[in-house]
Formats: structure tokens, C-alpha cells, sequence
């Protein structure tokens, strides 16, 4: 058909085979009736070209275009920005909120690691003040009467000492 029209091949085969099953070939092709030879009938003179004609009401509807759908996009962005962005100011709304529980739950997170780490101090403190107990008892049930002289000097001074630290701890 193309070579009878144009006088050489139709290049573009693979186009065409991309093509052919859309919806707006099959149109044109399926509203052609079969056709009719008559060998009688004068020859008139056809247009070099095919004339394509649309069905007004027809079921067939064409997809948007690129350029249509960019100017739909125009229109939308232009009355988001006359009437405001309702829907990114609640996203930037909703964001805001989220922001805010994570500080609230971090900042809950470190009292919890500082009231952890002052409890963690405070036993060391006690283990600290039990381990210094337990040898000033050993120190104070020391027995002096088997020592030289200086060995008794020396732990009648701690002794003196602890005894120091206990008055100035129960004074205060």
C-alpha cells in the first residue's frame, strides 16, 4: 500500500511494529470496510495521502500529551501558590510534631542515662565507703602487744586517724 502510494519501500518497519496495536491505528483501521473492485467503474484520481477521519462520539478516548500534561502541571503549581499549600503545610506541620516527640524522647533518654550514671556513682561511693570500713575494722582490732615500738606508733596513729574521720563524719 505504501509503495503504490509513495513509489519506493517504507522505512520504518520497526516503527511501525511498536505501533500498530494503539488504540488510535486501531481505530482507523477497524472503521475501513473491505474493498470493493469494480472493473467497470471510471478511474478516479486518489489523493497521494490518506485522509484520517475522527468519529466524533467514539468510545476512544487519546492519552494526554507531553505538552498537555506539562500545562495541566502549570495550572495545578499556580493555584497551590495563589491559594496556598495546604497539603505541604501539613506535611511541614506533621514534620514539626515528629521533630518535637523525638527531642522529648531523647531528651527523656539522657535523664534516664544521667539518673543511671549518678546511681552507678552512688554505689561505687557505697562499695568505696564498705571496702574503707571493712580495714579500718581490721586496723582497729589489730592487736599491739606482740609489735616492736614503731610498728605500734604506726598503727596507733591510723587508729588515731580513723577515729578522727569517724568524729568529723558523724558532726556533720
Amino acid at each position: 500500500m505504501y509503495k503504490n502510494l509513495c513509489k519506493h519501500n517504507f522505512s520504518l518497519e520497526h516503527c511501525w511494529n511498536l505501533l500498530r496495536y494503539l488504540p488510535k491505528w486501531n481505530i482507523e483501521f477497524g472503521t475501513k470496510k473491505a474493498k470493493i473492485f469494480q472493473k467497470d467503474s471510471p478511474k478516479i484520481s486518489s489523493p497521494s495521502t490518506p485522509d484520517c477521519e475522527m468519529l466524533g462520539n467514539s468510545a476512544f478516548e487519546r492519552p494526554i500529551g507531553r505538552k498537555a500534561a506539562k500545562e495541566i502541571q502549570k495550572k495545578r503549581k499556580k493555584l497551590d501558590n495563589e491559594f496556598g499549600d495546604y497539603g505541604g503545610a501539613a506535611i511541614l506541620e506533621k514534620m514539626m510534631a515528629d521533630q518535637n516527640e523525638c527531642r522529648k524522647q531523647r531528651n527523656e533518654h539522657l535523664k534516664e542515662m544521667l539518673q543511671l550514671a549518678k546511681d552507678r556513682d552512688e554505689r561505687e561511693k557505697r562499695r568505696a565507703a564498705a571496702e574503707q570500713d571493712e580495714a579500718d575494722a581490721k586496723i582497729m582490732a589489730m592487736d599491739t602487744s606482740s609489735m616492736g615500738a614503731i610498728e605500734v606508733e604506726y598503727f596507733n596513729s591510723r587508729k588515731q586517724e580513723i577515729i578522727e574521720r569517724r568524729r568529723n563524719l558523724f558532726a556533720k
